[in-house]
């Protein structure tokens, strides 16, 4: 018995659920532009398979609880951002846009005033702010070294203080900027499918001024799961676009050096190649002319350039 037109474009993937020895199904009907779903995409719902089986088992888990009680307000609004979340996937949204929509459920649940996703950034050795939910766009900087935020990446410690200004690990250089009073902080891990720890997520002030509660930090943990797996997801993506792109530049490179004499060709094409790669604006090539020890401007795509540049001068 066919539940949609007989016509229609269909992919089925099983979802499994080891932990309570559940299957699932995931149907994604109606492909557009092309006749038939790819192996491509294949491949994208395979890699969605552990997000939506880590939140279905989020949602049994809330869903199955106390069947002869009344699930609690936040219980209930726990599975309803779960399945938000859920249905953001399953369209395909940006992943930032799904980990700020994840953010602001946490910050909703745990009722804490600011909510942070802190991410490692090689270029700056800094932990930075990706994802707040303050209302100003602050992006906040910490060090690894820092004693709350910084432990927690480094070893995976969960901070649960009520009085920050009690503790003297705290950093009050937040405050100080931003003319904020914290008073409760949380700070908790961030980990990936091998359980590397890849981030952090930081909860400042519950609103009602108490301090944040242990179904506080299972509410942190639960989301904390689908962000870290998320994020992979995320590096995982943008590694394989990165490769692919040097891939085909280098693929180019090789046949305009194979089939073209023209030496000028050839080497605009592999700086117009190498632009691409680096993700550049401009381009430039300079020829070192040793009778006038001065470089010789003999390729660029942009304007204002002199001619020759003198060897001391200028970052070339």
């Amino acid at each position: 018995e066919v539940d949609g037109p007989s016509n229609e474009r269909v992919l089925v993937m099983p979802l499994v659920n080891p932990k309570q020895n559940l299957r699932y199904a995931i149907v994604v009907r109606g492909k557009k532009n092309i006749p038939v779903f790819t192996t491509d995409d294949e491949s994208k719902l395979r890699m969605l398979a552990p997000y939506l089986v880590l939140s279905l088992d989020n949602a049994e888990r809330y869903s199955m609880k106390g069947n002869n009680q009344k699930k609690s307000t936040c219980e209930k609004r726990c599975v309803h951002f779960m399945r938000n979340l859920n249905t953001m996937l399953a369209e395909g949204t940006p992943i930032n846009e799904i980990l700020k929509e994840a953010m602001q459920s946490i910050e909703s649940l745990t009722n804490s005033d600011k909510t942070f996703l802190f991410l490692y950034d090689k270029r700056k050795s800094m932990l930075t702010s990706q994802i707040s939910t303050a209302s100003n766009k602050v992006q906040v900087k910490k060090s690894v070294e820092d004693k709350i935020v910084g432990e927690t990446y480094r070893s995976g410690k969960v901070f649960n203080i009520s009085d920050v200004y009690e503790d003297l690990n705290f950093d009050s250089s937040f405050d100080l900027e931003f003319g904020y009073h914290t008073k409760s902080l949380v700070s908790a891990p961030i980990k990936n499918n091998r359980q590397k720890i890849i981030g952090v997520i930081q909860l400042l002030n519950r609103k009602d001024e108490k301090p944040f509660s242990n179904s506080d930090l299972s509410y942190v943990n639960i989301f904390g799961q689908l962000c870290g797996l998320l994020i992979e997801n995320k590096v995982l993506y943008e590694s394989t676009f990165d490769n692919t792109t040097k891939i085909e530049a280098f693929i180019d490179s090789s046949k305009v050096l194979a089939t073209s004499k023209n030496m000028m060709f050839v080497l605009n094409e592999i700086l117009k190649n190498a632009k691409k790669v680096i993700n550049a604006d401009r381009s430039s090539l300079f020829i070192y002319d040793d009778v006038v020890e001065a470089l010789t401007t003999y390729i660029t795509d942009g304007e204002g350039l002199p001619q020759t540049i003198t060897i001391k001068n200028g970052i070339a």
